[in-house]
């Protein structure tokens, strides 16, 4: 049987009643502004009839918001309680739509309401990191990791978290796949060169990150800061 689009309207609305802090964007994507990014939750399709549940985060310092959305620098899939893959049918009861909303809450990164600390950030991105699909992909994910906590480090200008960071990137970059590396950020030295930039002018990322606010796509989303 397909799922008709109207209750996967219904589903969305259960999740978005559910987590009031977070407002709809697109089709599948309930996120807020926090600082320098978006953050919330996505629905994904699984088998027919079923969808899975990921926390998400994109940042908003890319050129403009197309590029914004275009893929999150967090992508982190709900599991169920057996530590598998959680689906969730669209047909369930609400009393098993409940239960996922619960184990959302209880699994999640990052705090879905009020403003979220630095400390907080990177606590979720370490936990991130050590899930089987991050560390699959070895370097190029420790190199994203550390490229978006320099951004969301400047953005703050707490400069000296900025720069025991640039020099992890340093030391780190020695252990790196660095064919891989390129293949994926281009060259070294000018995603180095351009991250020593910004933080050198941190005003540079803030009017980045203006710049995309102010799209119609996101003027209505709730908004709160990193600090």
């Amino acid at each position: 049987m397909v799922t008709s689009p109207k209750r996967k309207r219904e589903v969305l609305a259960t999740w978005r009643a559910s987590f009031p802090h977070l407002s709809r964007i697109g089709g599948r994507r309930l996120l807020r502004v926090v600082g320098p990014m978006l953050l919330g939750l996505e629905i994904k399709g699984g088998p027919p009839d079923e969808y899975r549940i990921y926390q998400v985060v994109y940042p908003l310092t890319r050129p403009d918001v197309e590029k914004c959305l275009d893929f999150p620098e967090v992508l982190f899939e709900t599991l169920g309680e057996d530590g598998r893959q959680m689906f969730v049918n669209y047909a369930c009861s609400q009393d098993l739509l409940s239960s996922a909303i619960q184990t959302v809450e209880r699994g999640a990164l990052f705090p879905f309401k009020g403003d979220v600390s630095l400390a907080e950030l990177f606590c979720g991105l370490d936990t991130y990191a050590d899930t089987v699909i991050m560390r699959a992909q070895g370097s190029q994910a420790r190199a994203r990791s550390l490229h978006f906590r320099c951004i969301c480090s400047i953005y703050l200008e707490r400069r000296e978290v900025t720069q025991s960071l640039l020099a992890r990137i340093c030391v780190e970059k020695e252990g790196w796949d660095m064919d891989r590396f390129e293949a994926m950020f281009g060259s070294f030295d000018f995603w180095f060169d351009n991250l020593s930039f910004l933080a050198e002018s941190p005003s540079k990322l803030h009017q980045i990150v203006e710049r995309n606010l102010a799209s119609n796509k996101l003027i209505h989303l709730p908004r709160n800061s990193l600090i």
